[in-house]
């Protein structure tokens, strides 16, 4: 996998037109989107090259739009990180190419989704990270420091800060996150202990439900 710019200037229409006749001659037909974030979508796209056509996924990222958080900080490190791995139960990046301040991502297409639908319906981890997010606006750990981030995992120490806070306001929230985030999975919560929680079954939570 490799990493290849091309700079043109141009508005942003035409630099669209351009970046995919660019890829074309490269092989690649960008094609229908699958799912869009805040700064990227992710599309189909067909790769030829001779007799040989493969499916793919294709993360496009527009690096004008993105905050510099993302573009300093996150992305270099997916960058990184995503150019190691190969593995046939891991999602491959295969090439990566920057033409005029946009990074198409090139990648093992997945039929069945992403990773991420997976967890958010499965992982009760993951269920209890978002909730954190959701309620807090924050990771409920620090992952600043991979190795700082794991301690603090094992130890609950990240996030029993903001559970102090919380303890005399809604001690059931605090004993939901504390049986949620349990880095033992032997001892962690399932979905119907937490279905029938004690934090769910206040008024508030009760009445959001139903409005659901």
């Amino acid at each position: 996998m490799s990493l290849f710019r091309f700079h043109k200037s141009k508005s942003i229409y035409n630099e669209t037109i351009e970046n995919f006749k660019c890829l074309k001659r490269l092989g690649y037909v960008i094609g229908q989107k699958i799912g869009e974030g805040a700064y990227s979508k992710v599309c189909i796209a067909l790769f030829t090259r001779g007799d040989v056509q493969k499916k793919l996924a294709c993360k496009i990222i527009n690096k004008k739009r993105a905050r510099s958080e993302l573009m300093n900080k996150f992305l270099p490190r997916e960058i990184s990180i995503v150019s190691m791995i190969d593995h046939p139960n891991i999602v491959n990046v295969l090439n990566i190419l920057e033409i005029n301040n946009t990074l198409y991502m090139f990648m093992d297409y997945c039929k069945n989704g992403d990773l991420l639908e997976y967890l958010r319906t499965h992982d009760v981890w993951s269920l209890g990270c978002i909730l954190f997010i959701m309620l807090f606006a924050s990771m409920p750990f620090d992952d600043s420091n991979v190795t700082k981030m794991l301690r603090s995992q094992q130890e609950k120490s990240a996030y029993f800060d903001v559970c102090r806070v919380w303890r005399n306001s809604s001690p059931a929230l605090c004993d939901l996150f504390n049986n949620i985030l349990e880095p033992d999975a032997a001892k962690r919560c399932n979905i119907a202990e937490i279905a029938s929680s004690k934090w769910l079954q206040e008024e508030h939570c009760v009445q959001i439900l139903r409005d659901l």
